[in-house]
């Protein structure tokens, strides 16, 4: 379904800009005046960061051009995001313990927006205010570099620059511990998420193209 409609879909960006910058200033320790010097190595902060930007930038685009209201702008870019995003999403919920949402049994309100409710609106946001079809059959091959990078930025941190993100372990996640798991476990794993992340892929543009065809055919119909 396609809400045309200008204001609501600026609304619907603006919260997400708004929510997540809040959520990003806690997580780097602005209103406590301090900064976390970890915050970056993190890809939950990158991914959201990015996220984030990306909607603030949009917002004023979308005042310059109407269009942009139903048209997403930089759709590439927006595309490889929102893969990002969802990584976010899915690795937290299924390899990090929900992302720390309920941590020792207790609600922690920034964990939920930035692994889950960020993730969930930037793709509602996709779903509900874009146009389609806008997604080239050969992209989803591509937004698994963004990850990817994070991995590489990562490893060479940690690994040749000495980097340690934690005190009880040199890595920010788990999965990616080469201390504890080896090299052999941590690249199969990262293989096998690329595959995962490109199959997701796969599935937004199918939604894309879906969609996109049945909005000409309703346009069809109208005429």
């Amino acid at each position: 379904m396609l809400i045309k409609s200008r204001g609501a879909s600026c609304a619907f960006k603006l919260f997400i800009a708004i929510v997540g910058t809040m959520a990003l200033a806690n997580s780097i320790g602005l209103f406590k005046l301090t900064f976390h010097g970890n915050f970056f190595l993190y890809f939950t902060n990158i991914s959201n960061l990015a996220t984030v930007l990306y909607y603030w930038c949009n917002i004023v685009q979308i005042h310059k051009n109407r269009e942009l209201g139903q048209k997403p702008w930089l759709p590439k870019l927006k595309h490889t995001l929102m893969l990002g995003i969802t990584v976010t999403g899915l690795v937290a919920y299924f390899l990090l313990d929900h992302g720390g949402v309920f941590k020792n049994g207790v609600f922690n309100p920034n964990n939920f927006v930035l692994h889950d409710l960020i993730p969930l609106c930037a793709v509602f946001d996709w779903l509900i205010f874009d146009e389609k079809p806008t997604m080239k059959v050969q992209e989803p091959l591509l937004w698994p570099l963004y990850p990817l990078a994070y991995f590489a930025y990562i490893t060479t941190l940690v690994s040749l620059c000495g980097v340690r993100v934690q005190e009880t372990t040199r890595w920010p996640y788990g999965f990616m511990d080469f201390d504890k798991l080896g090299i052999p476990t941590v690249l199969a794993t990262i293989g096998v998420l690329l595959v995962i992340f490109i199959i997701i892929g796969y599935i937004y543009v199918l939604i894309d193209r879906v969609c996109g065809k049945k909005a000409s055919g309703q346009g069809e119909k109208v005429s």
